[in-house]
This record gives structure tokens, C-alpha cells and sequence, in this order.
């Protein structure tokens, strides 16, 4: 019988089971190897999140390290001789003498120094004084107010008097004959001792150029005297005084090439900022002219100081006072006018 003799395949219980349980163990180490998966994926992710956190701490720290650092030189800088480096170098560029501890009087709660100059020029000059005034505005240090005044009959010209103004800089020019320089400025200033530290406070200045020499001198020459007298008026000493050095790129340097230094330069300004600090919102203008308006108003009612002729009609060096330096382009003097006034007079020469 053909269907009796069709072979049976017969599956014991046991080989039954064990079927069932290789697809149990099957899909349980499939379920098994998912989630260790998505654990491993886990462990990553948060590894991952843990490490962005830490870098950004470390960040973070460094910064905050840094700004303190930084806090700590501007504030306590000078203290704690983080800042002799600086000093020495800028204090090797500038020639202070006669210059030091020389400051305007003003508020001790006063920030920067603010000017009335007293133009007392003949037309011709005003578009130096102009633009020396605007250089120097451009420092966050100043700021200046101008007005007008001629000479009058009790300054007479032979004589080349300018007459100081207390608490201002006067500016004048004149044919004042060959006297051997071309500019000069004068300070007068109170001198004192405190705590036995020098104490000089400026009471007056004027500046002056000789048509005799610059009359037929180039603009930049002009330009340049306008703004070394001026200046030294702020209280600024010179930067060099040797011509035959390259030159600075400031008004202050001695110079043969005038067209290079026709106005002040940052480190000028960064003295004018040790001396007097920067004026409220007041930001160095380095990009910009600042303007410069010249009144119709005039100053005869000013106090003179003293009424004293300082600046004398006899073309002698004993006249200024006392010779305390002098180069090839220079000469400074100092003389004393009692009551502790003194006056420093510099000569820019020929």
C-alpha cells in the first residue's frame, strides 16, 4: 500500500522543546543585544554632554581668570610695578625737564583740562592756531574754549609783549626783530613745597611767533611753531631735541623736516592723560576734527598778573632770568618773581 509505505518523520517532545527554547534564547539575545545598544548609545550621549559641559567651564574659567588679571594691572598696575616698563620707555621718549610735576590749576574733582586761549594773532594766523587747536582737541585729555583779543596800545609792539591772562594761554605774533627765535613760550607758576614734593601750579601762558623769521616760512613751518608753543603751554616738555634724529611724527620733536611734525602723536596725549585724566564721555577722537570757533568777543578786563612785563623789550638772555638748558634749536630760562611765582620761558630757535 503506497500510503503505508510514505516515511513519517516523528518529533519527539524533547527536540520540540528545545526548538522553542533556541528561539526563545534567540530572540532574547536579540532583545538583549537591542537594549545594550541603546544603553552604549546612552552612556555616549551623556558622556558627550558631560565633556561640551566641562570644556565650557574650563572656558569660562580661563576668561574670568584673565579678567581679573586685567583688572588687577589697571587698577593696582602702578602699585604693584606692573607698569615700569611702560613708564621707563615713555619717560626715555620725553624730555620732561623742565616740565615735571607742572600741572594747570583746577578742581581736584575735575577730569581733564579745559582752556580759554586768548587769540590775540593777526588774521594771517588764525588757520594755524585753528588747526593746532584741533590736533590737540583730538586728545580726551583737553578741550578748548577761544576768544578774541587785539593787542592794545599798552602792549606795544617794539617790545613784543603779550600779556598773560590768568588761567588762560594767550597767543600772539609780531615782528619782533632778529632775536635768534622764532617761537617762545612762557608759563607762569606757583611754586611750593607739600610733604616735601615739589608743587607747581600754572597760572598763565602765552606763546608767540616772530614775523621777523616766519613771515616768508613754509605752512608746515608755521604750523608746526603754532603747535610746539601751544604745547608747551599744556605743559608738555619736548620729545627730542636733537634735529639730526629721525624724527618722531610730533610737534614737540626738533626737527628739520617740519612737514612730518606738524601735530602731536599718541604719546603726547597719553601724557596729557597722566597729568590731567580724560574729560567725561570723552573718547580719543583720532578720525575726527574737532571744531574750533573763534569769538568776537575780547578779554581787556582779564586780570594781568601782577601788571608785570614778562616778556622783556631789551633782546637780552639775562632778561628771562636764569639759563638752565640750552641745545642747538633751544634755550630755556627760569626766573623767579617772588611771592613764590616763577616763570619758565623757552626759545625755539632759528
Amino acid at each position: 500500500m503506497v500510503g503505508r509505505n510514505k516515511a513519517q518523520v516523528h518529533v519527539s517532545p524533547i527536540q520540540e522543546s528545545k526548538s522553542q527554547l533556541d528561539q526563545v534564547e534567540s530572540s532574547d539575545v536579540k532583545h538583549a543585544n537591542a537594549k545594550v545598544t541603546v544603553r552604549i548609545a546612552k552612556q555616549a550621549k551623556t558622556t558627550k554632554g558631560c565633556s561640551s559641559r566641562k570644556w565650557s567651564l574650563f572656558l569660562l574659567s580661563i576668561g574670568l581668570i584673565c579678567t581679573a588679571v586685567a583688572i588687577v594691572w589697571f587698577v593696582w598696575g602702578d602699585d604693584l610695578g606692573f607698569n615700569e616698563k611702560k613708564k621707563e620707555s615713555r619717560s626715555q621718549a620725553v624730555d620732561s625737564f623742565p616740565f615735571e610735576e607742572l600741572e594747570w590749576k583746577r578742581d581736584k574733582k575735575e577730569r581733564g583740562l579745559k582752556l580759554t586761549i586768548v587769540n590775540s594773532l593777526s588774521s594771517e594766523w588764525n588757520q594755524y592756531l585753528s588747526q593746532a587747536l584741533n590736533d590737540w582737541g583730538k586728545s580726551p585729555s583737553v578741550e578748548f574754549d577761544v576768544v578774541s583779543e587785539e593787542l592794545s596800545s599798552d602792549e606795544p609792539e617794539e617790545s613784543f609783549y603779550c600779556g598773560h591772562r590768568l588761567g588762560k594761554i594767550r597767543v600772539c605774533n609780531g615782528f619782533h626783530g632778529e632775536t635768534g627765535w622764532a617761537g617762545i613760550n612762557q608759563v607762569s607758576y606757583s611754586y611750593s613745597l607739600s610733604s616735601n614734593n615739589a608743587v607747581k601750579t600754572i597760572k598763565s601762558s602765552v606763546a608767540v611767533m616772530n614775523d621777523t623769521y616766519l613771515n616768508k616760512a613754509s605752512d608746515d613751518e608755521k604750523q608746526y611753531t603754532a603747535c610746539h608753543e601751544i604745547g608747551h603751554g599744556l605743559s608738555l616738555g619736548h620729545r627730542d631735541v636733537d634735529q639730526t634724529n629721525p624724527d618722531l611724527g610730533t610737534c614737540l620733536d626738533y626737527t628739520n623736516n617740519f612737514a612730518a611734525n606738524t601735530s602731536p602723536d599718541e604719546i603726547d596725549f597719553e601724557m596729557l592723560k597722566d597729568k590731567y585724566g580724560e574729560i567725561s564721555n570723552r573718547g580719543l577722537r583720532a578720525l575726527q576734527n574737532t571744531s574750533t570757533h573763534f569769538s568776537n568777543d575780547t578779554t581787556k578786563t582779564v586780570t594781568n598778573i601782577g601788571k608785570k612785563r614778562f616778556l622783556p623789550s631789551q633782546n637780552s638772555d639775562d632778561s628771562f632770568g636764569t639759563l638752565v638748558q640750552e641745545t642747538n634749536q633751544s634755550k630755556i630760562y627760569i626766573q623767579e618773581l617772588g611771592d613764590g611765582d616763577m616763570l619758565l620761558t623757552q626759545m625755539l630757535l632759528v
